[in-house]
């Protein structure tokens, strides 16, 4: 079985005891016969992981990474690592009378301590974040800015976890995402406060570039994932059936390239769609397109 391994902070590939290069975001893989003991060594001071590949590894989650079965292929993608060593306070501040404490033990965790206490666990991003005052809707809340994450404590409560390449409060909560598309998509979302936590009220997807030529199939998969103008990739026949597109795809999660496997099998104009079983594990189904002119006349299951 051919297995991909991507890793958003570099590290080591070692197979049943041999080196067998570095996994990072650029796609590297590995041919593995019936089984193969695997470990993934981060290069700064991470925790490694180990687990043992065979024929029922892809049909179950796996903790500390992501688990993709694509066809007869596997994706492996590891976003973070717990850290080593023992407790390490990296920032803390009271700036709306809530001690908010950052810390890592192994991976990275809020202490929120008000008219009541909580701990929650943050995701990658927050380990240098400092707590700041934010007022939202006439109330005070704690600003946690990580690295294109943001988080908001309403006293010991987290009220918004996500991503946030942009945040402006004051009479609402706005928060910019760029998202990762071919055709630069951003997603504008705002937010309201029901006394618990933010929800969405509204929200925009733009593009900011065309996307690359031949690239246009993977742009308007993406441009149905995000809720863009997904008219612009199709042809006139094809467009007026725009709103039964979410039904035939089906609730897919993110569009991704095909694999070199899967490019000899299916043509260049193919797109892998990415849909959730469970926390943690993701089947890959591939749809092909047919295009003329620059735009899409046809969609259908790869075969």
């Amino acid at each position: 079985m051919r297995v991909y391994f991507y890793s958003k902070r570099p590290a080591a590939v070692r197979l049943d005891g041999e080196y067998a290069g570095t996994a990072d975001m650029f796609p590297r893989y590995a041919d593995i016969g019936e089984a193969a003991f695997a470990e993934i060594l981060p290069h700064d001071n991470g925790v490694p992981l180990n687990f043992f590949i065979d024929e029922k590894f892809f049909s179950s989650a796996h903790a500390g990474m992501a688990t993709v079965l694509a066809e007869d292929e596997g994706i492996l993608y590891f976003e973070g690592f717990e850290s080593k060593g023992g407790l390490e306070v990296t920032a803390q501040g009271a700036p709306c009378g809530t001690l908010v404490t950052v810390f890592r033990l192994g991976t990275t965790f809020a202490a929120c301590e008000g008219a009541g206490y909580a701990v929650h666990r943050l995701p990658e991003g927050f380990s240098r974040a400092q707590p700041e005052a934010a007022e939202i809707e006439g109330r005070q809340f704690t600003l946690l800015r990580g690295e294109g994450i943001a988080a908001l404590f309403y006293g010991e409560k987290l009220a918004f976890c996500g991503r946030a390449d942009g945040i402006e409060t004051g009479c609402g909560l706005k928060i910019t995402e760029n998202l990762a598309s071919c055709a630069r998509y951003v997603r504008e979302r705002e937010y309201a406060f029901d006394g618990e936590k933010f929800v969405v009220k509204d929200s925009r997807v733009t593009g900011r570039a065309a996307p690359a030529e031949g690239t246009e199939h993977i742009a308007f998969f993406e441009s149905v994932l995000y809720g863009g103008d997904c008219a612009r990739y199709m042809c006139p026949e094809l467009a007026k059936n725009c709103g039964a597109l979410k039904e035939y795809l089906g609730g897919f999660c993110a569009v991704t390239p095909p694999t070199e496997r899967a490019l000899a099998r299916y043509g260049d104009r193919t797109a892998g769609l990415v849909y959730r079983v469970q926390e943690g594990l993701y089947r890959i189904k591939y749809f092909s397109a047919e295009v003329q002119g620059g735009l899409i006349t046809n969609i259908f299951p790869a075969e």
